[in-house]
């Protein structure tokens, strides 16, 4: 497969569920693969061997951060 990167950054959007996500993805050029990080939740990174699995990884990773705020927001109401 063709590395899609032209450089070591790739921006793209996910939908989950209802909600969109800008995710970062950058070439690991130490120990190799990539990391994918989601800049709208402070905290939220993953990796992946491949592009494909990082996209993959960072989608569990955006909704366990979800389901997190959502248990928070049960605890600590405003």
């Amino acid at each position: 497969m063709l590395n899609p990167f032209t450089h070591t950054n790739l921006s793209k959007n996910l939908i989950i569920g209802l909600m969109q996500f800008k995710i970062i993805l950058e070439e690991d050029e130490d120990v190799g693969g990539f990391i994918a990080s989601c800049p709208g939740l402070p905290g939220c990174f993953s990796q992946g061997d491949t592009v494909e699995e990082a996209i993959e990884n960072i989608k569990e990773a955006i909704q366990a951060c979800l389901e997190s705020l959502a248990e928070d927001e049960l605890h600590n109401p405003l």
